[in-house]
Parts: structure tokens; sequence; C-alpha cells
């Protein structure tokens, strides 16, 4: 931000783009959300599209194809996907027109990212691979470890456990310091490897290290991906509560950043969480944002086929929608209130005081209380003249 500020006042503007574009990774994008985010992804999209805009002002192309991978970095994170393609897309045609390897290489990173977002995984993994075999011959030590982590990743999504396997034992060394991002996703893909083969024990162990390297730079703070993973582990050992608290932690940080992807995501596994300890209604509301969400992120996807692969494969984590029973209809219709509910309030309607009602019900005055406070609770209303109101409107007297 200083570098920004100064590049501006001596009208540097090479530095400039380059000084914009890189300040799109303080938020929490799919490429640094192992660290902490300072920023929301709202808020840096400004920087990445400013940076675009003064390179090709330049004319600087390989400012252009930076400032263009890092846009599509920030809007894919955000869940934009067709633009974020198109960005990537055009970054990579022009690093690729200036031979330009280090930009190859990361322009197929972040277009790995997107189709990762997409959940077109196989896309993904081509272009991760690509990345790789580039990050190699550069001897791009950074860029090697990064592709490792993204092609990890995306293999165990594919099912290819053995793969992911070998691809990080190759690449996590001997040293155990956590330091930097590329050992830090490394990290992330081993605990997805663990979570894969039903070992969250040693899954917890990863994220315990990871948390503890950050601990003395994030003042306590988690990031994003790895509060996520806290909660997956978390669940897997039968540990709800504190499951709980890191999905419901992780689900309010990805709100605040804008992470749209990531959250749809941490919905569901609240939603599965809440279901095996039978809070049904909890989980169902989670599954509904779920939904949502994933219904608008479609809405960005302007190919057919990516689209409705990611509604297939999205929707397929999401418990199917059950048609309500006549029951539950009824239920449904008069706001919830049950059968016993809807007469006391049709009484009420005929002018009934709680003594008469409770004679008529064959109920104790006190449970016909009981049932009067949950009508004005499930009906936000706040006196009987009300309730009777509403239930002449429902028709509900012409039943009795």
């Amino acid at each position: 931000q200083q570098a920004v500020a100064l590049f501006d006042e001596l009208g540097n503007r090479e530095g400039l783009t380059s000084s914009l574009a890189t300040l799109t990774m303080r938020a929490s994008t799919y490429h640094t959300d192992a660290l902490i985010a300072v920023t929301s992804l709202a808020e840096a999209l400004p920087d990445a599209e400013r940076a675009v805009k003064v390179a090709r002002e330049i004319g600087q192309r390989s400012a252009e194809s930076y400032a263009l991978f890092q846009l599509g970095l920030c809007m894919g994170s955000q869940g934009e996907y067709s633009r974020a393609l198109a960005a990537c897309q055009q970054s990579l045609h022009i690093a690729e027109e200036i031979e330009h390897r280090q930009w190859q290489t990361a322009a197929h990173a972040m277009l790995g990212g997107v189709y990762t977002g997409m959940l077109a995984y196989q896309e993904a993994s081509e272009h991760f691979e690509q990345a790789l075999v580039l990050a190699q011959e550069m001897h791009s030590l950074f860029w090697t470890r990064m592709a490792t982590g993204y092609l990890a990743s995306v293999s165990i999504l594919l099912h290819e456990d053995a793969r992911a396997e070998a691809l990080l034992h190759a690449a996590l060394g001997s040293d155990t310091a956590i330091q930097t991002l590329g050992q830090r996703m490394l990290c992330c893909a081993s605990i997805e490897l663990a979570l894969a083969r039903g070992h969250p024990t040693e899954a917890l162990e990863i994220v315990d290290q990871l948390d503890s390297s950050a601990a003395q730079v994030a003042g306590g703070q988690s990031s994003l991906r790895v509060l996520k993973l806290r909660g997956e582990a978390l669940a897997a050992l039968q540990r709800p509560a504190e499951a709980e608290a890191a999905l419901t932690a992780a689900q309010a940080l990805a709100e605040a950043l804008g992470a749209r992807p990531k959250q749809w995501q941490i919905c569901v596994a609240l939603g599965n969480l809440y279901q095996t300890q039978e809070r049904n209604a909890e989980a169902e509301q989670a599954f509904v944002t779920a939904r949502t969400l994933v219904e608008e992120l479609a809405a960005t996807i302007t190919d057919e086929h990516l689209r409705d692969t990611f509604l297939q494969r999205a929707l397929a984590l999401l418990p199917s929608s059950r048609p309500l029973s006549h029951k539950q209809a009824i239920k449904q219709a008069y706001g919830g209130l049950t059968a016993r509910e809807r007469e006391v309030a049709a009484l009420i309607a005929q002018g009934k005081f709680n003594r008469e009602i409770a004679h008529a019900l064959v109920l104790s005055e006190r449970t016909v209380e009981t049932h009067v406070s949950n009508i004005m609770l499930k009906l936000n209303l706040t006196s009987r003249r009300q309730i009777a109101n509403w239930a002449i409107e429902r028709g509900l007297t012409a039943n009795m």
C-alpha cells in the first residue's frame, strides 16, 4: 500500500501496476486462503481492475498478464466464474505470446483453481499438471510446491489418493518447519488426504502444526481454509461441539470475506454435522443456504456444460428435497402451528377464555397457556385479538 502511494506520487506506472496486482493477495483467494486475510475480496477487486487498466495504458504486456491472472484469481474466489475464466485465459494467451514462462505457470494454476471452484476436476487437473511441468522446467521451488499442492488436492477430489500421496511425498521434505505459502499449501493437501483415507487424528495434528506455525504472526487467528479443515477433522473424530465452533467460525469468516465458494461448502459440512446430532431444523437451514449459494454461483457460469456439471456435482452433496406429507403441508400452511395449536386458535376466535378452552379440549389451563404462548411466538403476534383475527382469516373457525 505504501508502494502504491509512492508510485502514484512518482508517476511510476510500471511499479504501480505491479503493486496493485500483488495487493489482491491480501484477500482470502483460493491461492492464499491458507494465510490470514486482511480484507474482503470485494475490497481487493478494484486494485486488480486498476492494475489491468494501468498495464494496458502503458502497453506493458508482462504486467498485463500478471494483473489479469490476479484479477481472475480474485473473481474466481468470489465465484464469478465466467469472468474469472476469461481473465485467466487472456493472461495465459499473453504469457504464451511473449514466452513468459513464470506467468504461464501462474495462469495455468489460476485456471485450475477456477475449474476446481466449478467442480470441473478433470479440467482443473490438466491445468495443474501443466503448471507443475513448467515450474519444474524453471526450477522454481515456489511454483513447484504450489502446483503440487493444487494437483494433490484435485487428485483427492478425483479419488486418486495414491497419486496425491506420491505427489506430496516428493514435495514434502524432512524439514518440519512450515514457513512459506507453498509449504502451507502442501500441508493443507496432506490434511485432505488424511481425511479422505479416514485418518482424522493425523489430519488434526497437521492442522495444529499449521495454526502453531502462524500463531505469532496471526495473533491467535486462523485462516479460512485451515478453520474449515479443523472443523471437518473434529467432526470425523466425533467431537461435535468443537467441530461446530470451528465450522461456524469458518462460515462467518467466509461470509465476511465474500468467499462464496467456500461458504456453500462449509454450509454442507455444518448441515451434515447437525444431521448426526438430529438437529434437523438447523441442518435443513444450512442445506437451504448452501443450495441458494450454489444456484447463485451456477448463474455466473455461461458455458452450459460447465454449469450443468457444477450443479449436478454440488447438488449431489445435498440431501434431496423430499415432498411434504399431507400433515406437514397443513402445518406449513398454518404458520407452523400444530393441530392442537390450531384448535386453540379457533376457540380463541370464538371468544373462549383459557378455562373454557381447557374444558373443551380436556386440557389443563397451564397447557392452554403454553399453547397460546407458542401461537404468539410462531406467528409473531402480541394479543389474543390478533390470534382471533388470524384464525378467522384462515377459516379455522369454520372447521370447529
